[in-house]
């Protein structure tokens, strides 16, 4: 594995490899998906124990390597054999229950139930590059990641469709677009891919570019429902209104509702005015002795002033 050759010192260790080489055999005459699957189980509950074993040693020895860092030894590298297998078996059995969930005629199938089985192979993919003895830029590093981009495509795309079964358009056609980004780095890097897979993403991205146009009308769509009309609300007047599209009848009537007339009042600014009040606090002079006298003099006075002045 990886250009090199490791000993096994474990029986268990070696049944378990005995068998993951019989297992295409056994999987070519399984007779329908459920015993495909059940093989796969068998492998990995026989993966767990010669894992288990080898982890003992590991510990003896004194620990593994980080990827990257200092080199590798032969018990490490069959560890990472082994878990390589691991993830490589919980794929393709997650591969079987997808294909299963899709040729399922039982009964309506959720968008959301492909997702789970995606998200564990990206998941299991993933691990396969970090693990002790895997260089970057490798042959099998390539293909791993070529590979990973293929099933995250996959898994973007079951999301999307999640999303656009619970209205949220806007997210979906974001994913879907995402989704065709993996696509084109899946398919630049092709040469590490089989000839199915490669098939396969070209068909996906198909699938992905319709479904992010249909995501989009139905978004605009879904938005000009929500537009308000004279039957949810009241209608205002068209000068309270400008900046909103209405459907008012009233319009087209010989009394269209524009605006309030007339208007109402508003204070506008303008000169104030004045009123003289200083003529209020001025203080005259008193007449009151003045107005004594004449009350005084009477009829008398009168007629001697007149006779007075005829004598003159």
């Amino acid at each position: 594995w990886l250009g090199r050759t490791v000993p096994v010192r474990h029986e268990k260790v070696r049944l378990f490899l005995l068998a993951a080489q019989e297992a295409p055999r056994e999987l070519a005459q399984a007779p329908d998906i459920e015993a495909k699957i059940a093989v796969h189980e068998r492998l990995l509950f026989d993966c767990k124990d010669a894992l288990q074993l080898l982890r003992e040693d590991l510990r003896v020895e004194g620990g593994g390597a980080a990827p990257g860092k200092g080199p590798v030894s032969s018990l490490q590298l069959l560890h990472s054999y082994l878990v390589y297998l691991r993830q490589r078996t919980t794929v393709e059995r997650n591969l079987l229950l997808i294909r299963q969930l899709e040729q399922n005629e039982s009964g309506p199938r959720k968008p959301q139930d492909l997702v789970r089985p995606y998200e564990i192979i990206v998941q299991c993919l993933g691990e396969m590059l970090q693990l002790p003895g895997v260089e970057e830029g490798s042959d099998f590093a390539e293909q791993v990641q070529a590979e990973l981009l293929l099933y995250k495509a996959h898994r973007v795309h079951r999301i999307g469709q999640t999303l656009a079964a619970a209205g949220r358009y806007p997210e979906a056609m974001a994913l879907y677009r995402r989704g065709r980004d993996y696509v084109q780095q899946a398919l630049a890097a092709s040469s590490h891919l089989t000839d199915e897979a490669v098939a396969s993403l070209k068909e996906l991205d198909g699938i992905l570019e319709g479904q992010e146009y249909s995501v989009h009308a139905q978004s605009i769509l879904g938005t000009a429902a929500e537009a308000p009309s004279t039957e949810d609300k009241e209608v205002q007047l068209l000068v309270d209104r400008l900046d909103t599209y209405l459907e008012d009848k009233s319009l087209n009537t010989s009394k269209p509702r524009i605006a309030a007339f007339p208007p109402p009042f508003e204070p506008i600014p303008c000169k104030p005015l004045f009123f003289d009040l200083a003529l209020n606090h001025i203080e005259f002079p008193s007449l009151d002795d003045v107005v004594d006298t004449k009350k005084g003099q009477g009829l008398t006075g009168f007629v001697k002033g007149w006779l007075g002045g005829w004598k003159k």
